[in-house]
């Protein structure tokens, strides 16, 4: 029996930055998947190329950046070669984006149910009485980054089952893109772990958390309270992301921060390795 594709299939997509400062290698090689009525956590420090990850998927990144390779298949449409018209009729209507400060994405003087209306009327047109029906329909992939920025925790889990339950209505898929593990690890279904423009680990979320492969994603759970059994076993994880401006990047961009490196980590390329079912690590000397 063939396997159903993807609803969202990213394949080595490297992306950059030009700056007066130099040319930032935000993203290297990142793979992604999002299967059907399925919620996809994208965890990492800040700067590790969560959001350019999103951005690139919705083409909303600014004119600095370059896609210098890569493929963004969203059911079977390569996002990344659509046109003008292509791009407009999926976004909105079938991949919908919640930016991390949605304050950002309204207009101020204008009424909130205008702008919603506007967005509807183009994608899907509708008399204004019946916009309170239209709103009901969902996209067939919503990226959700940080979507509980600045909330209270009531209202955080109020918006997270919202998005959980559409989820497992079967209405549509979701990435989540966050820091907070914890909050990862009890809404999502599967796991991918970022660090300075590089995916490390993708797992399962039970897999994940129970038995991490990459000494990153370790020390990520290790840093955080709702993972460490006491105060005391807290770890913070030592030194800071590398300059991603560097001509000389390793192939583990991780090999500074890591007390398990080896001459081996520097030998490049550095790929994922399947190490069970649904289970990759881009490390060559996993836990």
């Amino acid at each position: 029996m063939t396997a159903v594709p993807p609803i969202l299939s990213v394949r080595d997509l490297t992306v950059e930055f030009r700056t007066r400062r130099g040319i930032v290698h935000a993203l290297e090689g990142v793979r992604l998947d999002v299967r059907r009525h399925q919620m996809v956590g994208v965890v990492g420090e800040s700067g590790s190329g969560k959001s350019v990850t999103a951005f690139a998927i919705m083409r909303l990144l600014d004119r600095a950046a370059r896609v210098r390779s890569g493929s963004i298949l969203f059911e079977g449409l390569d996002l990344l070669q659509a046109n003008a018209a292509e791009l407009d009729t999926v976004r909105g209507r079938d991949l919908s984006i919640v930016f991390q400060n949605p304050r950002t994405a309204l207009n101020p003087i204008r009424p909130v149910g205008t702008q919603i209306a506007d967005v509807i009327g183009r994608h899907q047109p509708a008399p204004s009485s019946g916009i309170a029906m239209a709103l009901v329909c969902r996209p067939r992939l919503l990226i959700a980054d940080e979507p509980t920025t600045g909330l209270d925790v009531t209202t955080q889990a109020a918006v997270m089952d919202l998005i959980r339950e559409a989820v497992d209505a079967g209405q549509t898929s979701a990435i989540l893109i966050t820091h907070d593990l914890a909050l990862a690890s009890e809404y999502c279904d599967h796991i991918v772990v970022m660090h300075a423009g590089h995916v490390v680990e993708s797992a399962p979320s039970a897999t994940l958390f129970a038995a991490p492969r990459h000494p990153y994603t370790a020390k990520l759970l290790r840093s955080i309270p709702s993972a460490a059994p006491t105060i005391d076993a807290l770890q913070p994880i030592p030194g800071s992301l590398p300059d991603l401006r560097r001509g000389d990047l390793p192939p583990c961009r991780f090999s500074a921060r890591c007390d398990r490196y080896a001459a081996v980590c520097d030998a490049p390329p550095l790929r994922a390795s399947r190490l069970d079912a649904d289970h990759d690590v881009a490390c060559r000397i996993p836990l």
